[in-house]
């Protein structure tokens, strides 16, 4: 079992017989000067992510979790830009053929930065490392196109929720900062 508080949701993905959950609720917005973090347990892969937004990534982060009998092996830490990185994207990737295990984000008043990827090896199948693609909340989906700034007005007191496309699992994330972390993307990548 892990930490914090746990929420177990399951739905369909689009009739792909692909089931999704949500699991392992961070803190809330008001929980500052700490880390938020997120993970997927044993037996599922990391393909989406939701914040919750208030002027900026503010707290309530869960994952959602595809299950899979495919497996992870060993832990890698992948850290981004440190707190006070402002005016600049905030890049986090797992190594070729790893996914993300849990993300953390530090928060003083809302997310800041030092965001860190805790990445396994996927056993028993590999990835599409040629050809990745983001994932985003402004365009409901997919986008290879430049990412979209600035979307306070839109998401302020709301929840941010970004999912990979069936199929796909989180293998990077990037957030804008220009005081605190704005929004985010995730870099999925295809198992094969």
């Amino acid at each position: 079992m892990s930490s914090g508080i746990w929420t177990c949701v399951a739905e369909s993905s689009g009739g792909s017989g692909e089931v999704r959950i949500w699991q392992n609720m961070g803190p809330k917005n008001t929980a500052d000067n700490q880390d938020h973090s997120t993970s997927c347990d044993s037996g599922y892969l990391a393909s989406g992510l939701r914040v919750y937004i208030s002027g900026a990534l503010d707290g309530f982060m869960i994952a959602h979790c595809t299950k899979s009998s495919l497996s992870l092996s060993g832990s890698t830490i992948k850290t981004g830009p440190a707190v006070n990185a402002d005016n600049q994207f905030h890049n986090v990737f797992c190594d070729d053929n790893q996914i993300v295990r849990s993300i953390t984000v530090y928060a003083s008043g809302s997310f800041d930065g030092n965001i860190r990827l805790n990445c396994g090896t996927l056993t028993g199948a590999s990835l599409d490392n040629s050809n990745p693609i983001w994932a985003d909340y402004f365009y409901g989906g997919i986008n290879n196109n430049l990412y979209t700034s600035d979307l306070n007005a839109v998401l302020d007191n709301s929840v941010q929720i970004v999912d990979c496309p069936n199929g796909y699992v989180a293998t990077g994330i990037r957030a804008y900062a220009s005081s605190n972390l704005e929004n985010f993307d995730l870099y999925c990548k295809k198992i094969v």
